[in-house]
């Protein structure tokens, strides 16, 4: 380089330079010295959840095939007392049976919310499955098909009438036309 030393000295010294230096310092000497302390977080436990009793129980799953025919299936589950428990066990277990190769369950459709009512003395089960209702893509026969399952393992389990909604709303099905003969 053909920059002599001294260019190098005087460039330093000059007052434009020291006083950058010098606020640079400053401002690190400020940062270490005006640094919150850091905040101490009290220790805290999580809340421990009961676990619900239940018991191993051979239930009897109902699921209908693509050909409309029955397909019963011993499976022995752990079931809660609660008889909302039982209903989400059983939807679950129906479930497990309609989705993969069945195709009755799909995958858009998450488990359903249940609430137990009674209606004219009977035990009604109403099953909301939260999803918007314009959303909703059923094909008339596999939702057949889901509903009479549901329909089938909740009345062997003693719920003689299970109503379905899609996100509160009884379903909105394409309408079929019967073929002209």
């Amino acid at each position: 380089m053909n920059v002599r030393p001294n260019a190098w000295r005087r460039a330093f010294a000059s007052p434009q330079v020291i006083l950058s230096l010098l606020a640079l310092l400053g401002a690190v000497v400020a940062v270490f010295l005006s640094r919150p302390k850091p905040v101490e977080v009290p220790p805290f436990e999580l809340p421990v959840s009961e676990t619900i009793p239940t018991t191993s129980t051979e239930v009897r799953v109902i699921t209908f095939d693509r050909f409309n025919l029955e397909i019963p299936l011993l499976v022995t589950l752990d079931m809660p007392e609660s008889v909302q428990g039982r209903i989400a066990v059983l939807v679950d277990a129906v479930r497990e049976q309609l989705e993969g190769e069945n195709g009755a369950w799909p995958d858009w459709l998450p488990e359903p919310v249940v609430f137990v009512t009674e209606l004219s003395g009977q035990r009604t089960v109403v099953l909301d499955f939260p999803v918007d209702p314009s959303e909703a893509r059923f094909e008339t026969e596999a939702f057949g098909r889901l509903r009479r399952s549901l329909e089938a393992t909740l009345a062997g389990d003693g719920h003689s009438t299970v109503v379905l909604l899609i996100g509160g709303l009884p379903p909105q099905l394409p309408v079929t036309q019967p073929d002209p003969v």
